[in-house]
């Protein structure tokens, strides 16, 4: 089921530059978001995975907007990847093979 932005956790403050996301799991983070600078002074929001360990952190994707940024984020689901059809952040659809085994798949966390 899709998620509205008014349904979904908001991301909680770390630090001035720092938000951490909160999905599915309100223990463990989904994502961090850092606020940088470009070197003309532009903001812009990046949103990378969670991991305890830095190296295994993948960039999720950059926003002009902590908003954005925030939808970036998907929400993680254990279902038959036969069964599951995603669209990803840039509108394109994948239908996921089927496999005989049950294994985790990362499914859009909004609609549009």
């Amino acid at each position: 089921m899709a998620r509205s932005s008014s349904d979904r956790p908001k991301p909680i403050r770390y630090d001035v530059d720092t938000w951490i996301v909160i999905r599915a799991d309100p223990a463990i983070p989904a994502a961090i978001i850092t606020r940088q600078r470009t070197a003309d002074g532009r903001e812009y929001y990046r949103a990378v995975s969670w991991d305890l360990d830095r190296d295994k952190r993948l960039l999720i994707g950059r926003s002009a907007t902590l908003g954005g940024a925030d939808n970036l984020v998907r929400y993680r689901t254990r279902c038959h990847p036969s069964r599951v059809h995603t669209t990803s952040w840039i509108g394109r659809s994948d239908l996921r093979a089927d496999r005989k085994s049950t294994q985790e798949v990362e499914v859009s966390g909004f609609s549009g």
